[in-house]
């Protein structure tokens, strides 16, 4: 099971090298928006919210 977990991870990382490729990309993702879909910071920061 776990070789299918780094099987996954490993398709997700080659994916994302993939489309940094494409033209204007890296400037989308720095602007937040990709595709015309806004990306919220918080998933980009991978914040965790106190629980209290």
């Amino acid at each position: 099971m776990s070789i299918l977990w780094v099987f996954i991870i490993l398709n997700f990382f080659a994916g994302d090298i993939h489309e940094l490729g494409r033209p204007g990309m890296l400037e989308q993702m720095m602007s937040g928006t990709i595709d015309g879909g806004v990306v919220a910071e918080m998933l980009m920061t991978r914040q965790r919210r106190s629980r209290h």
